[in-house]
């Protein structure tokens, strides 16, 4: 095997490696990882070939339930072993990346189920533009429209509580709960260990974020009251647009 096949050949192993990067105990299902590497531009055959070749070489538990289902997780002793070597830098590369593309997958979602709300709003602020006389319209002129426009947007008192709700887990749960934690960041732990509390933060953040950002879109006027929330919280905040 040339060196451009066993580089090829390492990455799809570490990709197929990192969909267990911070939940190390949970049994996969061939179906679930098929279809996540299928995304990433992995085909089923090369999927099988590898889960096969893992179980062989005992890195990977395979177990048989109910009809045509098989599951599939690491042995903690690859594991461990694993978390020991430079290859696992490699995993976790390979885990950020997988995030990676399910923001991009959640920004798609989100796109394309608020293209009516998106087609409404739009119509709203080119109406409100249509009334300034065509000769007199500035980039100021347009801004304020649209700000007018969207502060008319208010949420119902049920979506303010579950703003308030996805804003906190944010904020509080993924942000400052690893960040706050003396024994993930003071270096007490092994730098594996260390990277791998740490890429579990990451995808919570980035997780709770996509879903904030998810809700915000799909509830035009919701950023006023996330900017509400973040001033009562922090005073010291600047307003958006303030230099």
């Amino acid at each position: 095997m040339d060196e451009a096949s066993r580089e090829g050949g390492l990455k799809t192993t570490q990709k197929l490696l990192a969909l267990w990067t911070g939940k190390e105990a949970t049994w996969l299902t061939y179906k679930e990882i098929v279809n996540t590497l299928r995304d990433h531009g992995i085909g089923e055959r090369t999927v099988a070939r590898y889960l096969a070749s893992l179980v062989h070489s005992r890195k990977l538990m395979k177990e048989e339930r109910g009809y045509k289902k098989t599951f599939y997780k690491p042995y903690d002793e690859f594991l461990r072993r694993l978390s020991l070597s430079r290859d696992f830098f490699g995993v976790i590369e390979e885990s950020f990346s997988l995030r990676a593309k399910d923001i991009v997958n959640r920004y798609e979602r989100t796109i394309l189920d608020s293209k009516e709300a998106d087609e409404r709003i739009s119509k709203l602020i080119v109406d409100e533009i249509d009334r300034i006389p065509e000769g007199s319209r500035s980039d100021e002129d347009v801004a304020k429209v649209m700000y007018k426009v969207l502060s008319r947007e208010k949420l119902t008192e049920s979506d303010s509580k579950i703003l308030v709700s996805k804003v906190e887990r944010f904020l509080f749960e993924a942000f400052y709960h690893f960040l706050a934690d003396p024994f993930g960041c003071a270096g007490v732990f092994e730098p594996h260990i260390n990277l791998t509390s740490l890429e579990r933060a990451i995808s919570l953040l980035l997780s709770h974020y996509m879903e904030l950002w998810a809700f915000i879109y799909e509830h035009p006027g919701a950023s006023f009251e996330f900017e509400k929330y973040m001033r009562e919280k922090f005073p010291n905040l600047p307003s958006y647009g303030s230099a």
